[in-house]
C-alpha cells in the first residue's frame, strides 16, 4: 500500500485533473480527498467561518494539490488559524496590503485565477470572499465574476471551493448561487 501512497503524493493533480480516480474501485480506500471533490466542479460551503473549506484545502495540500486561496483573510491568519502553508493566497479587500487585489478588480482576479488554473499543476481554487466582492460591486457583479470563475474551473477540470458567510447572504441570494453551481 506504500506504492499507492507515493503515486498519490506524486501524482495527485494528474489523476484528478483527468479524472482517473474515479474509475477506482470503490473498495479501494483512497484518502478521503479524492472522493469528496471531481475536477471542473465547485464545492459551496455555508459557514461564518471558513472552517471545513479550508479543512478540505489542508486534505489537498497534504497530496501536493496546488492551490490558489483568493481571500479576505490575511495570509497570517490562514497558516495561523487553518495551517494552510502551502500555496498561493491573494488578499482580497479593501485593506491596502503588498500583492493584494479590491474586491470590485473583477478583470485582475479573474486573470489571477485564469492563470492559475491553466498551469499544468494548478488544481484548487478556494474564494473565501464573496461577501467582499458582494460588498463592493453588487450582487449582479459579483455574479457574473462567479460565473466567470465557475467556467474557468470547468474548462481547466481545476475544482473550485466556495464559501458563503450566510449571515452576509440573503437568503434568495445564496438559492442563486446555488442554482448556478448546480446548472454547470
Amino acid at each position: 500500500m506504500q506504492w499507492r501512497k507515493e503515486i498519490l503524493n506524486r501524482h495527485a493533480a494528474f489523476l484528478l485533473k483527468n479524472d482517473i480516480t474515479a474509475g477506482i474501485r470503490k473498495d479501494a480506500q483512497l484518502p478521503e480527498i479524492f472522493q469528496l471533490v471531481r475536477p471542473g466542479e465547485a464545492c459551496l460551503f455555508k459557514e461564518v467561518t471558513p472552517l471545513e473549506a479550508y479543512s478540505l484545502l489542508r486534505k489537498a495540500t497534504a497530496y501536493n494539490l496546488r492551490c490558489l486561496c483568493l481571500s479576505k483573510l490575511s495570509q497570517e491568519t490562514i497558516h495561523k488559524e487553518y495551517g494552510i502553508t502551502e500555496g498561493e493566497i491573494i488578499d482580497v479587500g479593501f485593506e491596502k496590503r503588498k500583492g493584494g487585489f479590491e474586491p470590485t478588480d473583477f478583470t485582475a482576479l479573474t486573470k489571477v485565477v485564469a492563470r492559475f488554473l491553466s498551469s499544468a499543476d494548478g488544481m484548487i481554487v478556494l474564494l473565501d470572499c464573496l461577501d467582499q466582492i458582494k460588498f463592493g460591486g453588487g450582487f449582479r457583479s459579483m455574479m457574473g465574476f462567479l460565473e466567470n470563475i465557475v467556467m474557468l474551473t470547468k474548462e481547466n477540470r481545476g475544482i473550485l471551493l466556495i464559501t458563503l458567510p450566510s449571515g452576509m447572504f440573503e437568503k434568495t441570494e445564496i438559492e442563486t448561487i446555488e442554482m448556478k453551481l448546480k446548472a454547470r
